[in-house]
């Protein structure tokens, strides 16, 4: 791709149930998260970048460890017969002027969390090439 020019993301197909028409799973109960990589970190990778999660309930002493909940991502890739979020590596490196440029992403959807309960979100970002090489990070949720 030429310098500059922009990579624009697919706002329709590829982030499925996950767009304006259902506010983002909200509407039918299966809420969506955005992720997207930061410049930093997104600039340590050449191959795909695969985004894994992990949500569970937390329990009603407070601590996580609860139920697993049902993960959807949008994009998705399958990779060794495991799905993933899916970032491809033509959208990296960040270009140094980052003014113009729009970063992918992927929406993680939550399928059926219980009302009324707080789950957390642990997701990790790999190289396709490392898989077993990533960074994580902890997201903490209340779906009312």
């Amino acid at each position: 791709m030429p310098e500059r020019e922009v990579c624009v993301p697919q706002l329709t197909g590829p982030l499925g149930a996950c767009n304006l028409y259902t506010a983002f799973g909200y509407l039918v109960g299966d809420p969506c998260v955005l992720v997207k990589p930061g410049a930093a970190l997104a600039g340590n990778y050449t191959e795909d970048l695969l985004l894994s999660c992990r949500a569970g309930l937390i329990d009603t002493r407070g601590g996580a460890g609860g139920e697993e909940l049902e993960l959807k991502y949008h994009p998705r890739v399958a990779h060794h017969g495991q799905m993933y979020g899916y970032f491809p590596r033509f959208y990296f490196p960040y270009p140094s002027d980052e003014s113009f440029y729009l970063p992918p992403m992927v929406m993680v959807q939550v399928v059926r969390p219980p009302r009324g309960r707080s789950f957390v979100l642990n997701c990790s970002l790999a190289n396709s090439a490392l898989a077993n090489d990533s960074t994580q990070s902890s997201l903490q949720f209340l779906f009312d």
